[in-house]
């Protein structure tokens, strides 16, 4: 069995995967298994500075895949099935039966990492999925499927009520699944540029930006510390998730729209617009992604946020209008819900789930007591 001198031990060859143990002296913790999969042009070793960081907080079970060693098997049309063996492997064979890991992937292979997830979804096995450097090139939302309802005497689709007989029902391509996602790029040669990789804002993802640019954001300090704050779970996961959306006021040819919704500023989904047949109701099923998440400590007990409509019709003389602050009990794991209207009587109901973020790494951080407000 090879060690190199960086600490890394090829347990592996076939699959090209190493497993990391660091020289410094620490104290272990509970943790779960980490794995780290690197871009084009590089090997298992440029984790080498993020490996010693976690073990010197006492990570036990680090691994990296080395695809350098297979080819460049980064490009391979199947690079999903190979890193679902790779963590079949990890998990049954190494670890003797963990259910689940983190995985923490950079540039291409981040690409690889997230296309694996969309693909397997709850079957992945990714406790958390952490995104460096990746070239994204659109979210999810273009790719959202429409089918038409009409709940007819002879049509037994459920529909929300019987005022509404007839509506849109939108649904997503991918499963469902628990995977806390987090998207982390720089922006030290632009807006949302690190100087290779403009970064993407993903609606899904926790999305963190960093004024590093492209070759440190798989070395540097911060980006450690960042990725350990949420390894050890002092964190709450918030999304916010659009539900139900009719349109009032026509701007074009039986059209309301288009619009496109900020949460603090941002727009999100950074690549979608939403437009649709006026007093038409368009119901979005639960496997939607969410517009919008988010990440709170868990010192917090509530949160807000500022949730804005845009109007993108060009239509001239009026603009529809929202502008909203939602306040948000961080510690309500059922979450809340919120009913609004814009300025010309449009409908818009959003759901909030809260949860707090699994522990990978130590033992879970206890919550601040609520304290009463009094009167």
């Amino acid at each position: 069995m090879y060690t190199d001198p960086l600490g890394w031990t090829s347990i592996h060859p076939k699959l090209g995967l190493y497993r990391y143990e660091g020289m410094a002296q620490r104290r272990s913790v509970p943790s779960k298994p980490i794995l780290f999969l690197h871009g084009t042009l590089s090997s298992h070793r440029a984790w080498s500075k993020l490996a010693e960081q976690f073990w010197a907080e006492g990570a036990n079970y680090i691994y990296a895949v080395d695809v350098e060693s297979l080819h460049n098997a980064i490009t391979m049309p199947d690079f999903s099935a190979y890193l679902a063996e790779v963590i079949r492997f990890l998990l049954d064979v190494e670890r003797g039966g963990e259910p689940e890991l983190a995985l923490i992937a950079y540039a291409a292979g981040a690409v690889n990492a997230y296309r694996y997830w969309l693909e397997y979804a709850d079957q992945s096995r990714l406790m958390m999925l952490f995104l460096l450097a990746a070239p994204h090139d659109r979210t999810m939302f273009p790719l959202l499927h429409e089918q038409y309802i009409h709940a007819g005497p002879d049509n037994h689709q459920p529909r929300p009520s019987d005022t509404f007989q007839n509506f849109t029902r939108v649904e997503a391509v991918q499963t469902q699944s628990s995977t806390v996602l987090v998207n982390i790029f720089g922006n030290l040669m632009g807006p949302d540029f690190d100087g290779v990789v403009r970064g993407l804002r993903l609606p899904e993802a926790i999305n963190q930006v960093l004024p590093l640019d492209h070759q440190s954001l798989n070395k540097d300090s911060r980006v450690a510390k960042i990725l350990l704050g949420y390894l050890q779970g002092g964190y709450y996961q918030v999304k916010l998730k659009l539900v139900g959306l009719r349109l009032r006021r026509e701007d074009s040819e039986g059209l309301s729209g288009p619009v496109a919704f900020e949460v603090d500023r941002q727009r999100t989904p950074p690549d979608t617009v939403f437009q649709g047949i006026t007093e038409r109701l368009y119901l979005f099923e639960e496997r939607v992604p969410p517009l919008y998440t988010m990440a709170y400590p868990v010192t917090a007990s509530s949160a807000t946020i500022t949730l804005q409509l845009r109007d993108l019709s060009n239509v001239s003389g009026r603009r529809r209008r929202m502008y909203t602050r939602l306040h948000i009990p961080l510690k309500k794991d059922e979450g809340s819900i919120h009913s609004m209207q814009d300025s010309e009587g449009s409908d818009l109901l959003w759901r909030v789930a809260c949860q707090r973020m699994p522990v990978v790494l130590g033992e879970s951080a206890p919550e601040s007591p609520d304290i009463g407000r009094g009167i």
